[in-house]
């Protein structure tokens, strides 16, 4: 049989290389159509494919020879050693996941990949990242991807391969009919890459994951593939992240969103999006129903911005959004109280964000509380579920504030995350409430002297009813209580 690639013998027909032996076994099994277990046959053609080739044998391959999973990541094979685990690929039944990433393999050893993958009906699942791809390279996985109709789950990211290979995997996938998953991150894609995938986006209709991620995709390129997005009607996930979605593609990317009932989730991380962009964006959040999770993080816009997504979210009565990360992102009250507002009606929305720390003046959070069990009778073993006053008790973050905002103690989100991170004096998470419970006892104990003393002075006044009383102004009384304020963590 003669390869498409190279117009030679194709690895099945060149099996019998290894020896008699190895051909007669290959011939029977053929021949008679045997259901054997033809494990010694995939050793031997190996180790003697080793030996004509130079290398040494990898003991990680041998030792997983009848596994469904061909892990081989990071095991410095280069083309050699890529060619001789190849090789009894086209009579390996049982393996259907082949992971050759960062092997160094190169051009040719993705010609010797392609070779071997093209005769296995077997294995769906092809993994050839960071491997020092160039253009001739996915040429010939492109070839193999349109010859085999069985791999479904493509990943040659991190090869640089550049445009010319983007422009050639653009049309691969646009008449592919089998591909559900394909990662082309991290590969050097412009604006030219961008153009010719928006139309294969558009068309195709088997991909469910696209990760574009680590590209340069900007300009009309960012805009073409937002556009792709918008007549797609199967894609669940795709990661734009890390690419330049300026104005235009975000209000592009805004008209797919607002059109699009399918996609699930959208990784638009690191792509200077500013506050207009995110705007226009939202415009297209407020009428979907169908994204679940959506990450800007570490983008360029400010609070404005994300009140404006998250007030476009509010108006949407069949919003699914569950996730919203804007990690990186400096949110203002407005965003955190808007926020704990439509927790009330989407409570399974969480938001990962960061907040503008609370000034010093603005509010004493400790003495809130304190007030708080004053006026409502109660106590903070009460409030927190503790018994001791004097040990210290180390509670989660997320139990701090989840108890404060079960009891209603009237702090807002950002004070409520504050005083947490007050608390936390070693930063690992855990608020200290030991202090609350002595704050409280010491007030106690004040209160209780002040009354004590209160008595003894109307006693002495009804021993001695003569005795003047002083109406000169006093001095007020010294105490030695530390004023709290909740600062922002360094």
């Amino acid at each position: 049989m003669l390869s498409p690639f190279t117009g030679e013998r194709s690895v099945a027909s060149a099996a019998s290389d290894g020896g008699r032996f190895l051909e007669t076994r290959l011939a029977i099994a053929s021949d008679h159509k045997l259901e054997y277990n033809n494990l010694d046959t995939m050793r031997l053609l190996y180790l003697r494919k080793c030996d004509a080739f130079g290398v040494a044998p990898c003991g990680n391959f041998l030792r997983h020879l009848e596994s469904k999973t061909m892990d081989l990541k990071n095991q410095h094979l280069g083309p050699s050693g890529i060619r001789a685990v190849v090789t009894p690929l086209p009579i390996n039944h049982t393996v259907t996941t082949v992971n050759l990433e960062g092997n160094d393999m190169q051009d040719r050893g993705a010609r010797h990949v392609a070779e071997a993958l093209l005769e296995n009906i077997f294995v769906d699942e092809l993994s050839l990242a960071y491997n020092r791809l160039t253009c001739k390279g996915a040429q010939y996985v492109c070839k193999l991807i349109m010859h085999n109709t069985v791999i479904r789950k493509l990943d040659i990211s991190g090869n640089h391969l550049g445009d010319g290979a983007g422009i050639c995997i653009a049309e691969m996938f646009g008449d592919n009919c089998q591909l559900t998953h394909l990662n082309l991150s991290n590969n050097d894609f412009g604006d030219q890459v961008g153009l010719a995938l928006g139309p294969a986006i558009g068309t195709n209709d088997t991909l469910r994951t696209l990760d574009l991620s680590w590209n340069s995709i900007r300009l009309k390129g960012a805009t073409a593939v937002a556009k792709g997005l918008q007549s797609n009607l199967r894609l669940h996930r795709l990661s734009l992240a890390w690419n330049g979605f300026d104005q235009d593609s975000a209000e592009m990317l805004g008209e797919a969103l607002a059109e699009n009932t399918t996609l699930k989730e959208l990784d638009l991380t690191g792509n200077r999006m500013s506050d207009t962009a995110i705007v226009l964006l939202a415009q297209g959040i407020e009428n979907n129903d169908g994204l679940v999770r959506l990450m800007i993080s570490h983008n360029p816009f400010t609070g404005v911005g994300a009140y404006g997504l998250l007030d476009s979210a509010r108006k949407n009565q069949n919003l699914s959004l569950t996730y919203l990360a804007l990690k990186g992102i400096t949110v203002d009250d407005d965003f955190v109280e808007a926020l704990g507002e439509m927790t009330s009606t989407h409570p399974d929305l969480e938001a990962v964000y960061d907040v503008v720390p609370l000034k010093p003046t603005k509010v004493d959070a400790i003495d809130v509380i304190m007030t708080f069990l004053q006026e409502n009778n109660t106590t903070p073993e009460e409030l927190f579920d503790v018994t001791d006053a004097y040990e210290d008790r180390l509670i989660s973050h997320e139990d701090f504030v989840d108890k404060l905002r079960q009891k209603r103690v009237p702090l807002n989100e950002t004070q409520l995350q504050s005083l947490a991170n007050l608390l936390d004096k070693r930063d690992r998470g855990f608020a200290n409430i030991g202090f609350l419970l002595r704050k409280w006892q010491s007030l106690q104990e004040q209160d209780v002297s002040e009354e004590l003393a209160s008595e003894n002075g109307t006693t002495e006044e009804q021993d001695n009813p003569e005795t003047p009383t002083d109406d000169r102004p006093q001095m007020p009384e010294r105490t030695d209580t530390v004023e709290w304020s909740v600062k922002p963590k360094t």
